[in-house]
């Protein structure tokens, strides 16, 4: 592993901070080329998502879980593409096929009698509130699928600067600059992630976010007193934000209060200004 990672810094003999956006830089660049070979609606999920949108556009109003349902305006678009198996499990019933059957059938008219739930209602709408005006204006002007990869370059944006908010604090965590760029390297490089991010989902900026607040926890320790308060406030913020985009980022109070607690046992910060903190 040493001399893997004493490879990679003679490779890239640039300072931590520029290494860290060049891995962001390249995951986005990675991302738009994936793209140009991914499917408008491969995500397992992402016609909710989309539907979520539309929905949203249509009626001013939030949608309800286990009452609204996808918007029938999008099941031409719905049909008139392929999609996997998870999708097509919750589409078949309007006439939506799957990728074997769609490029050796006949073009299929949707059935319009059939409701399908929205299921995706249950998510907070901050990231839904923020995208539909990108996507409606991309659908009136490149269609559906401009719309759906323009919302995508969005989505793996947010992953991009991720990896920077998450990749940038390892470096005193390693204790030497070659383990932490090697250790970056591979994060960045995770597949799944990158696969993950490219699709309509609100998961990008879930990411985005909790890499913030990772990056502020894990300068605290090191942060002078005077600017504790204003990072509370950015936590508290970010922490408040990514709750009306997952509601499951509120698991990240308790992480950062234990985080806090670790400062005070290994004596990096005193128990009052972890508490001022607080």
């Amino acid at each position: 592993m040493d001399r893997a990672s004493e490879r990679v810094h003679r490779i890239v003999p640039m300072s931590w901070a520029s290494f860290c956006w060049v891995l962001s830089w390249l995951f986005l660049l990675r991302g738009l080329f994936f793209l140009s070979a991914y499917p408008p609606l491969e995500g397992f999920d992402e016609h909710q998502h989309i539907a979520y949108i539309v929905h949203l556009n249509q009626t001013g109003e939030l949608p309800r879980y286990g009452e609204a349902a996808i918007p029938k305006a999008l099941y031409p678009d719905l049909v008139m593409n392929p999609h996997s198996t998870c999708g097509w499990e919750q589409l078949h019933l309007i006439g939506a096929q799957r990728y074997k059957d769609f490029w050796s059938g006949g073009h299929v008219e949707p059935d319009y009698s059939v409701d399908v739930k929205l299921c995706s209602a249950f998510h907070p709408p901050l990231y839904y509130r923020l995208l539909s005006p990108l996507y409606i204006a991309l659908s009136d002007s490149c269609g559906f699928r401009g719309a759906v990869y323009g919302v995508r370059v969005v989505s793996i944006l947010f992953a991009a600067l991720s990896i920077f908010f998450f990749v940038y604090p390892l470096s005193p965590l390693y204790g030497a600059e070659h383990l932490s760029k090697l250790g970056a390297l591979c994060v960045s490089l995770v597949p799944m992630y990158l696969v993950y991010s490219a699709r309509v989902s609100p998961d990008g900026l879930a990411l985005l976010i909790t890499s913030m607040v990772f990056f502020l926890l894990a300068q605290i320790g090191t942060s002078q007193r005077t600017h504790l308060f204003m990072r509370a406030l950015m936590i508290g913020a970010l922490l408040g934000a990514g709750t009306f985009v997952r509601a499951s980022l509120i698991l990240w109070l308790p992480v950062a209060l234990l985080f806090l607690l670790l400062l005070i046992i290994t004596h990096r910060e005193s128990g009052r200004a972890v508490l001022r903190l607080s």
